[in-house]
């Protein structure tokens, strides 16, 4: 009986020879009746490196593959917009604060790359500051959508919004979608 077993980072990949029943087992028996040889083949490993985004959707990443043992792969993540990036998670990689590090390849490898939303102030005043009072200052969600709303003091009327991203500019109390700091 005979077996063959890899080194770190290589495979099997058969036996040549004569007598050999089976030339892919890494284990065989061997009928010896004269001086023969045999040779067990080995490859180098090949592994996987496949790439996430948290939450989906939120950046685009590239350095998926295949990849022998001991190399090392390139990976990168840009932001969504709306999005920044926070982080890789996962082993293997080498700087996981970095937008763009290297992987070394000794096993399959997953990765996810987090991002955060973007968050964006916004700002809302009165002209003229006696005329009344606004509803909706806050920090929001790039690309969120939210209620703001004006309120006349006694001996004034609303007029208009003046800003970007306002549904209806000419109502009192519409929605604005936030894109950027903003003042309204």
């Amino acid at each position: 009986t005979i077996s063959a077993t890899p080194a770190t980072g290589y495979v099997f990949s058969g036996w040549t020879g004569s007598n050999v029943a089976d030339p892919s087992a890494s284990s065989i028996t061997v009928t010896v009746e004269s001086s023969q040889t045999i040779t067990a083949t080995f490859t180098l490993a090949t592994y996987s490196l496949t790439l996430q985004s948290n939450p989906s959707g939120s950046g685009a990443l590239s350095g998926v593959g295949s990849f022998e043992h001991g190399t090392d792969a390139n990976v990168t993540a840009t932001a969504s917009e709306g999005f920044v990036f926070l982080n890789w998670s996962g082993n293997g990689i080498a700087d996981e604060n970095s937008t763009a590090s290297i992987v070394s390849m000794t096993a399959d490898r997953n990765l996810t790359a987090n991002f955060e939303p973007t968050f964006h102030l916004l700002s809302l005043t009165v002209s003229p500051t006696e005329g009344g009072y606004v509803v909706g200052n806050g920090s929001f969600n790039h690309g969120s959508s939210t209620t703001i709303t004006a309120t006349p003091a006694t001996g004034y009327s609303f007029l208009n919004w003046n800003g970007t991203g306002i549904t209806d500019v000419n109502a009192s109390s519409t929605t604005l979608m936030v894109t950027d700091d903003q003042n309204v």
